[in-house]
């Protein structure tokens, strides 16, 4: 199974071509690469002719290259970058099995990922809204779960067994609360 590659599909969201993408839309789209498999990601819709130097961004821009650097959306895709380095890369894999109250459409699609042992799962919520995952992938008889925010995380829950499906809710639900 390692050596066959992950097809990535992306959805890009739910804005029109005149809206602008916020820190949750590069949060959204970020997790959901990563966790389906992508080996990086990048923030930005940037024209070549954005990186000459000029002093203003084009027509089509709000920010000029430089500027997007210290952008909210741009410090968080370093935390999803944190999270993924703190466990095996080599062997992560998508696995949208593991969620057993559907994957969600459009905003609220859910994305998980694990690694090929079972010895962890990362599953992304862009809406906090309550999920049911299906542990039996997993390979521990007793899991510890946290819920964690573009910043740091929150405090572990309970231990948890492997039998199916258990229940999640995050902390915070709504638009943009993920």
């Amino acid at each position: 199974m390692a050596n066959r590659p992950t097809r990535i599909t992306r959805w890009r969201g739910d804005k029109t071509k005149t809206e602008w993408f916020d820190e949750w839309d590069v949060r959204k789209l970020c997790y959901w690469d990563l966790f389906a498999g992508a080996c990086g990601h990048t923030m930005a819709r940037t024209r070549s002719g954005a990186w000459d130097g000029r002093a203003e961004p084009p027509a089509d821009q709000r920010h000029t290259w430089r500027d997007a650097l210290d952008l909210l959306g741009s410090r968080e895709v370093g935390y999803a970058r944190r999270l993924l380095e703190s466990r095996p890369m080599l062997t992560h894999i998508p696995d949208q099995a593991l969620i057993a109250s559907g994957e969600g459409e459009d905003a609220d699609h859910i994305q998980a990922t694990r690694d090929e042992a079972g010895t962890y799962a990362m599953v992304y919520t862009p809406n906090g809204k309550p999920f049911a995952l299906d542990l039996t992938k997993l390979s521990a008889p007793k899991l510890a779960a946290w819920c964690g925010f573009p910043a740091p995380a929150s405090p572990k829950a309970p231990a948890r067994s492997t039998a199916p499906p258990q229940e999640f809710t995050p902390p915070r639900a709504g638009v943009s609360i993920d």
